[in-house]
């Protein structure tokens, strides 16, 4: 389901999603991103291989968002069409931080 992988400098990290992202995995999901964001500054999030996702993984999303910027952190996701429309398609095109415009993909590779 995840794959979390720290950077040699130890201060960047990476999850990689597959499958589904949804209220049946939310302990799962809420436990690896809890646990990475303590162990690095910046935190990479790819969920391009991801088959499905719900409201419930935008909430987490959100609020690692925010309790990373109250511990001086920095959580980026890679660009990908369809999560980027299932944003928009929840009403949550304001929130800029989920929808990206920028392919990282480039920082992800294992």
């Amino acid at each position: 389901m995840y794959d979390f992988i720290i950077e040699d400098d130890g201060l960047t990290g990476k999850i990689i999603f597959s499958g589904s992202l949804t209220i049946e995995n939310a302990i799962y999901i809420k436990e690896c991103l809890l646990n990475s964001i303590e162990k690095v500054k910046e935190l990479l999030i790819d969920h391009q291989d991801a088959t499905k996702y719900d409201v419930t993984y935008l909430q987490m999303l959100t609020a690692l968002h925010n309790s990373a910027g109250i511990m001086g952190k920095n959580v980026t996701l890679n660009y990908s069409k369809s999560f980027d429309a299932f944003v928009k398609d929840a009403g949550l095109e304001n929130y800029k931080f989920l929808i990206s415009d920028e392919d990282i993909s480039w920082r992800l590779k294992k």
